[in-house]
C-alpha cells in the first residue's frame, strides 16, 4: 500500500475529530488533550503494531550464533537485530514454504537447536508515521481515541463508539495487508509442521 504522508499531531488530530474535539497545534501545546496525545501516542502505535503482522513493518535478517549457549534445553542461542519488535515463526532456511524450527523467544535472544546462520523475519516499529499505509494510520488514530475517549470527553458511549470503530478499522486494514503477496499459512501445512516436529534430530 502506498505510504500516507502523516505526521503524529496530523495523526492526534484524527482521534480528537473522531471524539468531536477540537484539534490541537501541537503535541507540547500544554492543554490536556495534547498532553495525553504525547503520553499514549507510542503506545497506541505499538499496541496496533502488534496485532497484526504488517507487511509494511516487515524485515528479514541473517543472524550469526552467539558465542555463549544457552544454560540448559537449547544449544544455541542467537541475538535479535535491535529493531526487532516481534520475531515471526521460524522456518527453515527462512523459506515461505519451510518446515517450522523448534525456538523460544527470551528477551534479546532466540533460542535453538538450529544452526548457524539462521534466517529470521520479523516485524520492526516503523516510527515514521510518513511511511504508514493509509489504513494502518485509521487504526492507531482509532485505538488513540478509543484509549482517550473516557479520559477526555467523560462519556461512555463515546468510548463505546470509539472502540467500535477501532474493531472495523484494524478488520479492514488487516484484510487489505494480508491480501498482498502470498502468506505462508498458504505453503506451509500443518501436516508438514507435525512430521517436522516428530524428526527434531534434524537439529
Amino acid at each position: 500500500m502506498t505510504p500516507t504522508v502523516a505526521t503524529e499531531l496530523e495523526v492526534a488530530n484524527m482521534a480528537l475529530d473522531m471524539l468531536k474535539e477540537a484539534p490541537i497545534t501541537s503535541l507540547e501545546q500544554g492543554t490536556s488533550p495534547a498532553r495525553w496525545m504525547q503520553r499514549n501516542f507510542k503506545t497506541a502505535r505499538n499496541m496496533v503494531m502488534t496485532t497484526h503482522i504488517w507487511k509494511f513493518a516487515m524485515k528479514r535478517a541473517t543472524l550469526a550464533e552467539d558465542p555463549t549457549p544457552p544454560e540448559f534445553e537449547w544449544e544455541r542461542q542467537y541475538r535479535k537485530p535491535d529493531d526487532c519488535f516481534r520475531v515471526l515463526p521460524l522456518r527453515v532456511g527462512g523459506a515461505l514454504n519451510g518446515r517450522l524450527i523448534p525456538h523460544q523467544v527470551e528477551g534479546d535472544f532466540i533460542l535453538t537447536n538450529a544452526g548457524s546462520p539462521l534466517y529470521i523475519r520479523y516485524l520492526s516499529v516503523v516510527e515514521d508515521p510518513t511511511l504508514w499505509p493509509p489504513l494502518f494510520v485509521e487504526a492507531v488514530a482509532c485505538k488513540l481515541a478509543a484509549r482517550a475517549a473516557h479520559f477526555i470527553t467523560g462519556k461512555q458511549s463515546m468510548q463505546e463508539l470509539a472502540e467500535a470503530k477501532f474493531k472495523e478499522a484494524m478488520t479492514l486494514a488487516a484484510s487489505i495487508d494480508s491480501s498482498e503477496g502470498t502468506h505462508a499459512a498458504q505453503y506451509a501445512t500443518m501436516y508438514d509442521d507435525a512430521r517436522y516436529y516428530n524428526s527434531l534430530g534434524d537439529y
